[in-house]
């Protein structure tokens, strides 16, 4: 098809094609005859923002949307202990992780695993 090579019989009549679908007993009777439209719109991803006014950080879920998208506000330092907060979480589960890979699996294997881990994770290896 991407070479605009003409289709083969029977797919070159669509009739005849789906003749010769319709009498083959070995096609299921509940074949999609035609394409059928979706009942809701194409999915949409969520564009979250956030930003900046004052002293306050203002995150919106979706800013692009259309139905008054929900809208948290919260003061700059309590949005850098939170942040600081997550990524101290996210080091303590890669040494647990690590601990774990080291008692489950082989040397090399432990190491490699949690190297991965870190990089997926954007983080320093743990020691």
């Amino acid at each position: 098809m991407t070479e605009r090579r003409p289709l083969p019989p029977p797919f070159d009549d669509p009739d005849r094609m789906w003749e010769t679908l319709s009498s083959d007993p070995q096609v299921p009777s509940r074949s999609v005859l035609q394409a059928v439209p979706p009942e809701r719109p194409p999915y949409r991803p969520l564009t979250p923002q956030a930003e900046r006014v004052g002293d306050t950080v203002r995150l919106t879920l979706d800013a692009y949307g259309t139905d008054g998208s929900p809208v948290t506000e919260l003061p700059v330092d309590q949005v850098r202990r939170l942040v600081a907060g997550a990524q101290q979480d996210l080091q303590d589960f890669l040494s647990l992780a690590g601990t774990w890979a080291e008692q489950h699996l082989p040397v090399l294997a432990a190491a490699a695993v949690t190297a991965a881990l870190a990089r997926a994770l954007d983080l320093a290896p743990t020691p």
